[in-house]
Protein backbone atom coordinates (compact mmCIF):
# COMPACT_ATOMS: atom_id res chain seq x y z
CA UNK A 1 0.00 0.00 0.00
CA UNK A 2 0.98 3.65 -0.19
CA UNK A 3 2.88 5.14 2.77
CA UNK A 4 -0.22 7.10 3.79
CA UNK A 5 -2.33 3.95 3.99
CA UNK A 6 -3.94 4.35 0.56
CA UNK A 7 -4.11 1.89 -2.33
CA UNK A 8 -1.96 0.84 -5.27
CA UNK A 9 -2.45 0.16 -8.96
CA UNK A 10 -0.70 -3.24 -9.17
CA UNK A 11 0.37 -5.13 -12.25
CA UNK A 12 2.29 -8.41 -12.52
CA UNK A 13 5.23 -9.14 -14.81
CA UNK A 14 6.40 -12.70 -15.52
CA UNK A 15 9.91 -13.72 -16.65
CA UNK A 16 11.32 -17.06 -17.83
CA UNK A 17 14.82 -16.89 -19.38
CA UNK A 18 14.12 -13.55 -21.04
CA UNK A 19 10.58 -14.39 -22.16
CA UNK A 20 8.26 -11.81 -20.57
CA UNK A 21 4.59 -11.05 -20.17
CA UNK A 22 2.70 -8.40 -18.26
CA UNK A 23 -0.81 -8.34 -16.80
CA UNK A 24 -3.37 -5.56 -16.94
CA UNK A 25 -3.24 -2.84 -14.27
CA UNK A 26 -5.77 -3.31 -11.46
CA UNK A 27 -6.57 0.21 -10.31
CA UNK A 28 -6.89 1.42 -6.72
CA UNK A 29 -6.73 -1.91 -4.91
CA UNK A 30 -4.54 -3.90 -2.56
CA UNK A 31 -6.25 -7.17 -3.53
CA UNK A 32 -6.01 -7.37 -7.32
CA UNK A 33 -7.67 -10.20 -9.26
CA UNK A 34 -6.14 -10.64 -12.70
CA UNK A 35 -7.51 -14.06 -13.72
CA UNK A 36 -5.36 -13.96 -16.86
CA UNK A 37 -3.58 -16.77 -18.72
CA UNK A 38 -0.03 -16.64 -20.08
CA UNK A 39 1.82 -19.38 -21.97
CA UNK A 40 5.63 -19.47 -22.03
CA UNK A 41 8.26 -21.67 -23.59
CA UNK A 42 9.80 -23.45 -20.60
CA UNK A 43 12.66 -25.97 -20.37
CA UNK A 44 14.36 -27.97 -17.59
CA UNK A 45 16.60 -25.98 -15.29
CA UNK A 46 14.73 -22.70 -15.78
CA UNK A 47 13.02 -20.48 -13.20
CA UNK A 48 9.78 -18.48 -13.28
CA UNK A 49 10.12 -15.03 -11.71
CA UNK A 50 7.01 -12.99 -10.82
CA UNK A 51 7.36 -9.27 -10.06
CA UNK A 52 4.60 -6.99 -8.76
CA UNK A 53 4.81 -3.23 -9.37
CA UNK A 54 2.65 -0.23 -8.59
CA UNK A 55 1.79 1.64 -11.81
CA UNK A 56 2.04 5.42 -11.53
CA UNK A 57 0.21 7.55 -14.06
CA UNK A 58 3.43 9.41 -14.81
CA UNK A 59 4.75 6.23 -16.38
CA UNK A 60 6.85 5.02 -13.48
CA UNK A 61 6.73 1.52 -12.00
CA UNK A 62 7.29 1.36 -8.23
CA UNK A 63 8.60 -2.03 -7.12
CA UNK A 64 6.40 -3.81 -4.57
CA UNK A 65 7.95 -7.28 -4.40
CA UNK A 66 8.79 -10.48 -6.28
CA UNK A 67 9.38 -14.22 -5.94
CA UNK A 68 10.85 -17.10 -7.95
CA UNK A 69 9.64 -20.65 -8.62
CA UNK A 70 11.77 -23.45 -10.05
CA UNK A 71 10.08 -25.24 -12.95
CA UNK A 72 11.15 -28.52 -11.34
CA UNK A 73 8.30 -27.88 -8.86
CA UNK A 74 5.93 -28.66 -11.77
CA UNK A 75 7.84 -31.68 -13.14
CA UNK A 76 5.00 -34.09 -12.26
CA UNK A 77 2.91 -32.33 -14.95
CA UNK A 78 -0.01 -31.96 -12.54
CA UNK A 79 -1.89 -28.72 -11.98
CA UNK A 80 -0.29 -26.69 -9.19
CA UNK A 81 -2.38 -24.05 -7.39
CA UNK A 82 -0.45 -22.33 -4.62
CA UNK A 83 0.09 -19.08 -2.72
CA UNK A 84 3.59 -17.57 -2.82
CA UNK A 85 5.06 -14.97 -0.44
CA UNK A 86 5.88 -11.65 -2.06
CA UNK A 87 9.19 -10.30 -0.72
CA UNK A 88 11.23 -7.17 -1.30
CA UNK A 89 14.86 -6.67 -0.36
CA UNK A 90 16.73 -9.41 1.47
CA UNK A 91 15.60 -9.59 5.07
CA UNK A 92 12.53 -7.42 4.47
CA UNK A 93 9.14 -8.65 5.74
CA UNK A 94 6.63 -10.33 3.45
CA UNK A 95 4.77 -7.68 1.45
CA UNK A 96 1.83 -9.75 0.31
CA UNK A 97 0.96 -13.08 -1.27
CA UNK A 98 0.23 -14.08 -4.87
CA UNK A 99 -1.81 -17.07 -5.97
CA UNK A 100 -0.62 -18.91 -9.10
CA UNK A 101 -2.04 -21.83 -11.06
CA UNK A 102 0.64 -23.52 -13.17
CA UNK A 103 1.06 -26.64 -15.25
CA UNK A 104 4.18 -27.68 -17.17
CA UNK A 105 3.19 -29.41 -20.39
CA UNK A 106 4.11 -29.99 -24.05
CA UNK A 107 3.08 -27.63 -26.86
CA UNK A 108 3.71 -29.15 -30.33
CA UNK A 109 3.87 -25.65 -31.81
CA UNK A 110 6.99 -24.89 -29.77
CA UNK A 111 8.82 -28.17 -30.45
CA UNK A 112 10.93 -26.97 -33.45
CA UNK A 113 11.28 -30.26 -35.38
CA UNK A 114 14.62 -30.89 -37.11
CA UNK A 115 15.22 -30.95 -40.88
CA UNK A 116 15.24 -34.37 -42.52
CA UNK A 117 19.04 -34.44 -42.85
CA UNK A 118 19.42 -34.16 -39.08
CA UNK A 119 16.45 -36.31 -38.10
CA UNK A 120 17.64 -39.60 -39.64
CA UNK A 121 18.11 -42.33 -37.05
CA UNK A 122 21.13 -43.94 -38.73
CA UNK A 123 23.87 -42.10 -40.64
CA UNK A 124 24.19 -42.76 -44.35
CA UNK A 125 27.55 -43.65 -45.94
CA UNK A 126 28.69 -45.01 -42.60
CA UNK A 127 31.78 -46.68 -44.13
CA UNK A 128 32.99 -43.40 -45.67
CA UNK A 129 34.97 -40.69 -43.92
CA UNK A 130 32.79 -37.71 -42.85
CA UNK A 131 33.47 -34.44 -44.66
CA UNK A 132 30.56 -32.10 -43.85
CA UNK A 133 29.05 -30.53 -40.73
CA UNK A 134 25.29 -30.05 -40.61
CA UNK A 135 24.16 -27.30 -38.26
CA UNK A 136 20.64 -26.21 -37.33
CA UNK A 137 20.35 -23.01 -35.29
CA UNK A 138 17.11 -23.46 -33.36
CA UNK A 139 16.66 -20.68 -30.78
CA UNK A 140 18.20 -18.68 -27.95
CA UNK A 141 16.95 -17.68 -24.50
CA UNK A 142 17.89 -15.43 -21.63
CA UNK A 143 19.71 -12.87 -23.79
CA UNK A 144 20.66 -9.46 -22.37
CA UNK A 145 18.25 -6.57 -23.00
CA UNK A 146 20.14 -3.89 -24.92
CA UNK A 147 17.14 -1.86 -26.16
CA UNK A 148 15.61 -0.35 -23.00
CA UNK A 149 14.75 3.24 -23.92
CA UNK A 150 11.05 3.20 -22.93
CA UNK A 151 10.48 2.31 -19.23
CA UNK A 152 6.86 1.35 -19.94
CA UNK A 153 7.82 -1.27 -22.56
CA UNK A 154 9.33 -4.63 -21.74
CA UNK A 155 13.09 -4.54 -22.42
CA UNK A 156 14.24 -6.31 -25.57
CA UNK A 157 16.97 -6.72 -28.18
CA UNK A 158 17.23 -7.50 -31.90
CA UNK A 159 19.29 -10.71 -31.91
CA UNK A 160 21.20 -12.28 -34.78
CA UNK A 161 23.57 -15.26 -34.64
CA UNK A 162 26.75 -15.99 -36.61
CA UNK A 163 28.74 -19.23 -36.99
CA UNK A 164 32.41 -19.69 -37.91
CA UNK A 165 35.01 -22.46 -37.79
CA UNK A 166 38.71 -21.49 -37.80
CA UNK A 167 40.39 -21.99 -41.20
CA UNK A 168 37.09 -22.99 -42.87
CA UNK A 169 35.91 -20.99 -45.86
CA UNK A 170 32.23 -21.09 -44.87
CA UNK A 171 30.59 -18.72 -42.39
CA UNK A 172 26.97 -17.96 -41.59
CA UNK A 173 24.87 -15.08 -40.28
CA UNK A 174 21.20 -15.62 -39.46
CA UNK A 175 18.22 -13.40 -39.97
CA UNK A 176 17.52 -10.78 -37.30
CA UNK A 177 14.62 -11.47 -34.95
CA UNK A 178 13.31 -8.10 -33.80
CA UNK A 179 12.33 -7.04 -30.27
CA UNK A 180 12.83 -10.23 -28.29
CA UNK A 181 15.14 -11.87 -25.78
CA UNK A 182 14.03 -15.37 -26.82
CA UNK A 183 14.49 -15.53 -30.61
CA UNK A 184 13.57 -18.58 -32.66
CA UNK A 185 15.74 -18.89 -35.77
CA UNK A 186 15.18 -22.38 -37.24
CA UNK A 187 17.94 -21.87 -39.83
CA UNK A 188 19.99 -24.60 -41.48
CA UNK A 189 23.61 -24.31 -42.63
CA UNK A 190 26.32 -26.69 -43.88
CA UNK A 191 30.10 -26.47 -43.48
CA UNK A 192 31.89 -28.25 -46.33
CA UNK A 193 35.23 -30.12 -46.41
CA UNK A 194 35.32 -30.65 -42.67
CA UNK A 195 37.34 -33.87 -42.42
CA UNK A 196 38.44 -33.41 -38.81
CA UNK A 197 36.89 -32.02 -35.65
CA UNK A 198 39.96 -30.41 -34.17
CA UNK A 199 38.64 -26.85 -34.40
CA UNK A 200 35.59 -25.54 -32.49
CA UNK A 201 32.39 -24.09 -33.91
CA UNK A 202 32.22 -20.47 -32.69
CA UNK A 203 28.66 -19.25 -32.10
CA UNK A 204 28.26 -15.49 -31.57
CA UNK A 205 25.06 -13.56 -30.85
CA UNK A 206 24.71 -9.81 -31.34
CA UNK A 207 22.07 -7.12 -31.09
CA UNK A 208 21.55 -5.79 -34.62
CA UNK A 209 21.80 -2.02 -35.02
CA UNK A 210 20.19 -0.65 -38.17
CA UNK A 211 22.04 2.66 -38.48
CA UNK A 212 24.73 2.95 -41.14
CA UNK A 213 27.33 4.01 -38.57
CA UNK A 214 26.17 1.72 -35.77
CA UNK A 215 28.07 -1.44 -34.83
CA UNK A 216 26.20 -4.52 -33.66
CA UNK A 217 26.41 -4.97 -29.89
CA UNK A 218 27.79 -8.36 -28.74
CA UNK A 219 25.46 -10.42 -26.55
CA UNK A 220 27.52 -13.56 -25.94
CA UNK A 221 29.45 -16.37 -27.60
CA UNK A 222 30.40 -19.99 -27.09
CA UNK A 223 33.02 -22.27 -28.66
CA UNK A 224 31.38 -25.65 -29.27
CA UNK A 225 33.72 -28.64 -29.07
CA UNK A 226 32.87 -30.76 -32.11
CA UNK A 227 34.78 -33.88 -31.14
CA UNK A 228 31.67 -35.34 -29.53
CA UNK A 229 30.18 -35.69 -33.03
CA UNK A 230 32.56 -38.49 -33.98
CA UNK A 231 29.76 -41.07 -33.58
CA UNK A 232 28.03 -39.29 -36.50
CA UNK A 233 24.69 -39.03 -34.73
CA UNK A 234 22.68 -35.84 -34.28
CA UNK A 235 23.39 -33.94 -31.08
CA UNK A 236 20.69 -31.48 -30.07
CA UNK A 237 21.40 -29.49 -26.91
CA UNK A 238 21.60 -26.08 -25.21
CA UNK A 239 24.93 -24.24 -24.93
CA UNK A 240 25.51 -21.54 -22.32
CA UNK A 241 26.93 -18.28 -23.73
CA UNK A 242 29.82 -16.28 -22.29
CA UNK A 243 28.56 -12.68 -21.92
CA UNK A 244 30.84 -9.86 -23.13
CA UNK A 245 30.65 -8.20 -19.71
CA UNK A 246 30.54 -9.90 -16.29
CA UNK A 247 27.31 -8.17 -15.21
CA UNK A 248 25.38 -9.19 -18.33
CA UNK A 249 23.06 -12.22 -18.11
CA UNK A 250 24.50 -15.38 -19.62
CA UNK A 251 21.99 -16.50 -22.23
CA UNK A 252 21.93 -19.83 -24.00
CA UNK A 253 21.50 -21.10 -27.56
CA UNK A 254 20.03 -24.39 -28.82
CA UNK A 255 21.78 -26.13 -31.72
CA UNK A 256 21.47 -29.45 -33.54
CA UNK A 257 24.73 -30.73 -35.07
CA UNK A 258 25.77 -33.78 -37.12
CA UNK A 259 28.96 -34.83 -38.92
CA UNK A 260 28.22 -36.68 -42.17
CA UNK A 261 29.74 -37.90 -45.41
CA UNK A 262 28.74 -36.22 -48.67
CA UNK A 263 30.02 -38.10 -51.74
CA UNK A 264 29.71 -34.94 -53.85
CA UNK A 265 32.50 -33.32 -51.83
CA UNK A 266 35.04 -36.09 -52.43
CA UNK A 267 37.98 -34.70 -54.41
CA UNK A 268 38.77 -36.95 -57.43
CA UNK A 269 42.34 -38.27 -57.63
CA UNK A 270 44.39 -39.11 -60.73
CA UNK A 271 43.92 -42.66 -61.87
CA UNK A 272 47.64 -43.35 -61.61
CA UNK A 273 47.49 -42.80 -57.84
CA UNK A 274 44.51 -45.09 -57.36
CA UNK A 275 45.41 -48.01 -59.65
CA UNK A 276 49.14 -48.15 -60.37
CA UNK A 277 50.31 -50.55 -63.07
CA UNK A 278 53.97 -50.62 -62.10
CA UNK A 279 53.89 -52.30 -58.69
CA UNK A 280 56.36 -54.98 -59.84
CA UNK A 281 58.98 -52.49 -61.09
CA UNK A 282 61.64 -50.71 -58.98
CA UNK A 283 60.92 -47.28 -57.48
CA UNK A 284 62.22 -44.26 -59.37
CA UNK A 285 59.46 -41.62 -59.19
CA UNK A 286 57.27 -39.99 -56.52
CA UNK A 287 53.84 -38.71 -57.48
CA UNK A 288 52.65 -35.78 -55.31
CA UNK A 289 49.13 -34.40 -55.57
CA UNK A 290 48.55 -31.22 -53.46
CA UNK A 291 44.85 -31.03 -52.54
CA UNK A 292 43.88 -28.39 -49.99
CA UNK A 293 45.45 -26.03 -47.49
CA UNK A 294 44.13 -24.50 -44.29
CA UNK A 295 46.28 -21.79 -42.82
CA UNK A 296 46.22 -20.08 -39.46
CA UNK A 297 47.32 -16.85 -41.14
CA UNK A 298 45.67 -14.73 -43.80
CA UNK A 299 46.43 -16.05 -47.25
CA UNK A 300 47.82 -13.75 -49.98
CA UNK A 301 45.73 -13.02 -53.11
CA UNK A 302 47.42 -15.96 -54.85
CA UNK A 303 48.67 -19.06 -53.05
CA UNK A 304 51.35 -21.28 -54.56
CA UNK A 305 52.30 -24.76 -53.40
CA UNK A 306 55.98 -25.62 -53.80
CA UNK A 307 56.95 -29.29 -53.59
CA UNK A 308 60.58 -30.39 -53.50
CA UNK A 309 62.38 -33.65 -52.85
CA UNK A 310 65.28 -33.36 -50.41
CA UNK A 311 67.96 -35.98 -49.96
CA UNK A 312 68.54 -36.99 -46.34
CA UNK A 313 71.94 -36.33 -44.85
CA UNK A 314 74.13 -39.22 -43.80
CA UNK A 315 74.30 -39.46 -39.99
CA UNK A 316 78.06 -38.75 -39.72
CA UNK A 317 78.79 -36.77 -42.85
CA UNK A 318 78.65 -33.08 -43.81
CA UNK A 319 77.96 -33.86 -47.45
CA UNK A 320 74.91 -35.33 -49.13
CA UNK A 321 74.82 -39.07 -49.47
Amino acid sequence: SKPNGGTSDPLATFFIEGEQARSEVEEATLNPEWNAEFVFSAFPGEVLRVKIDDFDRGGKLDFIGDFQVSLEDFADRRLSRKWYDLTGDAGAPVRGRVELCCRWTHDPGRACPLPRELDEAEPRWRDRRPNKLLCYVIRARGLPALDTDDPLELPSSDPTVSLTIPHNAESFESKTVWKTLTPTFNEYVEFYHLEDLGFPLTVSLADKDVGADDDDDPMGRVDVDLRGLADRRTRRQWYRLRPPEPKMPAGKVELALRWVHDPKLVEPLPWELLDPKDVELPFNALRVYPMRCRSASTAPPTLEAVVSLVRPRAPDSSVDA
